[in-house]
């Protein structure tokens, strides 16, 4: 989303439009199964959905990541690691809505271990892409009269 520069690809036509159904595939349809088939305890919170979801993206990202047929460069590993690292600090924050229970901290910090293990699959290829880009040209400076 960052690649405004002129020699940056253009973005492929309407390919993102299928992450709206896709979107409400994975999400509110399995939750809306679970609260009417009585299983709501076992709905998430939405840190907690949030960290499941990006797990589940780097576990399917992980074998294309390692593969050296498709050794591209791996964007997808770094936008995984960095939306892990949002959702991670989003979960870190929200445990302090769980003094009380014990439990849910319990199952947070499971969930916090999940993705964790998850975004350690794809982290080799996000740093391989770090390194392999250059840094942008420095900005001349103006001289003040």
């Amino acid at each position: 989303m960052t690649a405004f520069h002129r020699h940056a690809r253009p973005a492929p036509r309407r390919s993102w439009l299928l992450a709206l159904p896709v979107g409400y595939l994975l999400v509110p349809v399995p939750l809306l199964a679970l609260q009417i088939s009585g299983h709501s305890a076992w709905v998430p919170d939405f840190s907690g959905l949030s960290c499941i979801l990006v797990a589940l993206a780097c576990v399917a990202h992980a074998p294309s990541a390692w593969s050296r047929r498709t050794a591209g460069p791996g964007v997808w590993s770094l936008t995984l690691a960095l939306l892990a690292a949002d959702a991670g600090a989003y979960r870190i924050f929200s445990i302090a809505d769980y003094l009380h229970d014990p439990h849910l901290i319990t199952v947070s910090l499971a969930e916090l271990l999940v993705l964790l293990v998850a975004v350690l699959l794809v982290a080799p290829d996000a740093a391989r892409v770090q390194t392999a880009t250059p840094a942008p040209p420095p900005y001349p400076q103006l001289m003040a009269p």
